[in-house]
């Protein structure tokens, strides 16, 4: 259940974030949006095609791996950096919607542990079935949530903080220890002396 928790915690991190983003720039939107749509339709659903191809005990394996976690955390810091540099940037608002075009691990890690743990608690469909749901839910609340803020806020555009909340969401990455063995590699590491 606490798995469930932080998933959700991170998707809602990623919904504020993807609204904010896309919701503040004006120009050219509706083609962010389609792109926007289009990738993050490829990510969700390759990321859940993959998972349930394995056997649950594969899957559990893969999460485990270093590569995963490694891979993680780097992409996060990179979405970190990218966010930090938009805010020092005087006109930064022209590249961080390019943020929520690049997949990030930690919510499709949680996109896929829903879907999972939804599976587990149905007890009737299968987990692919669960993942379309999920990922047709994701793409019905951000769309909604950047036509509703751009509805309620046509002129705003706060750059700070579309840019403090990409940050915040790009550091979930760190939620990745509690779906890896990371402590686990780095006691063996410093042991070895």
């Amino acid at each position: 259940m606490g798995l469930l928790i932080s998933a959700c915690g991170v998707i809602c991190l990623f919904l504020l974030r993807d609204v904010f983003i896309l919701g503040s720039k004006q120009e050219l939107a509706f083609r962010k949006l389609a792109l926007y749509a289009i990738l993050t339709s490829t990510y969700i659903l390759a990321a859940m095609r993959i998972s349930h191809s394995l056997a649950e005990g594969r899957a559990v394996a893969l999460l485990h791996s270093p590569w995963i976690w490694a891979v993680t955390l780097g992409t996060h810091a990179g979405l970190w950096w990218a966010a930090a540099w938009s805010k020092r940037r005087p006109n930064g608002g022209d590249w961080i919607w390019w943020i929520a075009m690049v997949p990030a691990p930690m919510f499709i890690l949680s996109i896929t542990a829903i879907s999972h743990q939804l599976s587990g608690i149905l007890n009737g469909p299968n987990t692919f079935t669960v993942a379309i749901v999920v990922w047709a839910a994701w793409m019905t609340l951000v769309l909604t949530g950047v036509l509703v803020f751009r509805t309620a806020y046509r002129e705003w555009e706060d750059w700070d903080l579309v840019a403090d909340v990409a940050e915040i969401a790009s550091w979930t990455g760190i939620g990745i220890l509690s779906f890896s063995g990371v402590a686990q590699w780095l006691q063996i590491l410093f042991t070895y002396d």
